[in-house]
């Protein structure tokens, strides 16, 4: 069944006390100048005891042996979210199991939600350092609109030297919360590095998480060998309020597809739309 048939009936105020999946919260913290100021944010109750992160997200690559010239191409979903109104596209994704590993996780978050069956790309790049949400500089981009040109939105309080980029690119600096942690200020500049051509427009408006709470979690990488008698015909394991569709997309396509989807009334996973901007970025400046 197509999920482009929900819709959203009605939207109201949420007592915390029928609260499962997520709460809100306010945090009182000093600023650097010892003013004591509130912050109000949303926490997922789902976490295990123990875990240090609420899911993965699975870059699951599709890859046949019996063609070694074929492009790699991407596994990605389509399921309407109802916080944002819109089906999403994403790349497979779910919360973890108690005294479940970010591996285990992805595997099985993989069978059930597309019925393939992958394997963990070997080395340091398998699974990511954990990743936190927080203030999107996507999000910031994108309401500026238009192409970057001759300038670059990024943040303070960045480790790396500006000295990577002209002086004069370095305008409009924003303050993060102090509650960001160092491993989310650097995946912002990185994000900045991906975004931030002096060419480049955004195709796209990326949705963060469409949870809209206080997710964390690991980046997975799997491949999928297609030639395997499991991934001949996968068959989803979906729970009964799951409306998934799956698909694949070459990776070189991405950044394109991305704008066929956007511009189809789709909305784009900030993961997916990352993910795009760097392909398309190494492509652009020949990294690769």
């Amino acid at each position: 069944m197509s999920s482009s048939k929900s819709k959203v009936l009605s939207t109201e105020p949420l007592d915390q006390k029928d609260a499962k999946w997520a709460t809100l919260v306010k945090t009182t913290y000093t600023d650097p100048n010892g003013v004591t100021r509130t912050w109000e944010s949303g926490e997922r109750l789902t976490r295990p005891v123990g875990s240090d992160i609420d899911g993965v997200g699975i870059v699951a690559i599709l890859q046949d042996p019996a063609s070694p010239s074929a492009q790699p191409s991407i596994l990605l979903q389509k399921q309407w979210r109802p916080p944002v109104d819109a089906i999403v596209v994403e790349v497979p994704a779910g919360l973890i199991d108690p005294k479940e590993t970010p591996e285990q996780c992805a595997i099985r978050e993989l069978k059930e939600e597309t019925g393939y069956v992958g394997k963990l790309v070997e080395g340091d790049f398998g699974i990511s350092g954990i990743m936190f949400n927080g203030e999107s500089i996507v999000e910031f981009l994108y309401e500026r609109g238009g192409p970057l040109k001759s300038y670059i939105f990024c943040y303070r309080f960045l480790s790396m030297s500006k000295q990577l980029f002209p002086a004069h690119l370095f305008t409009n600096l924003r303050h993060l919360p102090l509650h960001i942690p160092l491993l989310f200020r650097y995946s912002l500049y990185r994000i900045t590095l991906v975004l931030c051509s002096l060419s480049l427009t955004l195709p796209t408006k990326n949705i963060i998480d469409p949870g809209f709470c206080n997710t964390n979690l690991r980046m997975v990488h799997l491949t999928v060998d297609l030639s395997l008698p499991e991934n001949q015909n996968p068959v989803p394991e979906l729970e009964e309020n799951e409306f998934i569709e799956t698909f694949s997309v070459p990776l070189t396509d991405l950044w394109a597809k991305c704008r066929e989807f956007e511009s189809a009334g789709h909305a784009i996973d900030a993961r997916v739309g990352t993910l795009a901007e760097g392909i398309e970025c190494a492509k652009r400046w020949k990294l690769v």
